[in-house]
């Protein structure tokens, strides 16, 4: 009889480091598992004025989220 130890709740979480407009990459990244993504959003806001940051985040917030990917940092 095998012993299993109990279960602490914790997990690994397989992210990659993407930057926006990159969805050949996300669909590959879902294929072989990541969920997960660090956003490199800089590149993008270094492009818009402050007033637009809200906006511009938001819009690649659900770039991510559609396809299928939680972001975990920036």
């Amino acid at each position: 009889m095998t012993h299993k130890p109990p279960s602490t709740g914790t997990s690994i979480k397989l992210c990659e480091l993407f930057y926006p407009g990159q969805p050949e990459r996300y669909r590959l990244a879902r294929q072989v598992g990541v969920s997960h993504a660090i956003a490199s959003v800089s590149p993008v806001l270094s492009k818009v004025r402050r007033e637009q940051y809200l906006g511009t985040l938001t819009g690649i917030k659900s770039e991510f989220k559609d396809a299928g990917l939680t972001i975990l940092g920036v």
